[in-house]
């Protein structure tokens, strides 16, 4: 089996430095502006969650004309909120080949953002299309790019927990990726975080960053 690996988990905003605000507010971490998905209309912030694992807040690019399925999502988010995970793979290649066949068609895609400094991070995507909602993770291979690094420290991610109305069928699709992790069931695709903080801990669930 192909080795996978949580590598960031993703929290959807419509406005970016309100979520900024709102995650410093909620944590205690104030986040740092990463860079813009050019082609996507997005752009994000990032802050370190422990164990080699990353916080990404996402939303749409203002400074950007491009659309995408992902920034309408963001655009109609009344708040800031779990939106999706993602595990590094060093072969999506030959992921994708095993994951042929399921319920869910993945295909690969080409990323790069640009960076506050002017330069340019590429890696690529393993993405389930179309996306049946948050809890199915999707996956990444970083090539010879660089990890975000060096970022705000201070919240630790303690679990993830995938919400899904099948959780037996996401149970399955999670054996074939190599993830583990809580699945429960419930109405609506969705993540629910714990999350330790400099206040305490903190659940951060589908309702999202309401203050």
């Amino acid at each position: 089996m192909t080795r996978t690996r949580l590598d960031h988990v993703l929290v959807g905003a419509a406005d970016l430095d309100a979520a900024i605000e709102a995650w410093a507010a909620h944590t205690g971490v104030r986040p740092v502006h990463g860079g813009s998905h050019e082609g996507v209309g997005t752009r994000n912030a990032l802050a370190d969650l422990g164990g080699d694992v990353y916080l990404e807040l996402i939303a749409p690019d203002p400074e950007q004309s491009a659309r995408s399925p992902m920034r309408a999502a963001l655009e109609r988010l009344p708040h800031p909120r779990p939106v999706g995970w993602c595990f590094s793979c060093a072969d999506l290649d030959r992921m994708r080949d095993d994951l042929a066949g399921g319920d869910v068609e993945w295909r690969l895609v080409p990323m790069s953002r640009a960076t506050p400094e002017g330069g340019r991070v590429a890696w690529r995507l393993l993405l389930p299309t179309p996306s049946p909602g948050p809890a199915l993770p999707f996956l990444i291979d970083w090539g010879a790019a660089a990890r975000p690094s060096g970022l705000p420290e201070g919240c630790l991610l303690r679990s993830v927990t995938a919400v899904d109305p099948d959780a037996a069928r996401l149970r399955e699709t999670f054996a074939r990726l190599g993830v583990d992790a809580r699945v429960v069931e419930g109405t609506t695709s969705g993540l629910d975080l714990a999350v330790d903080t400099p206040g305490g801990p903190r659940q951060i669930g589908p309702g999202g960053l309401t203050g």
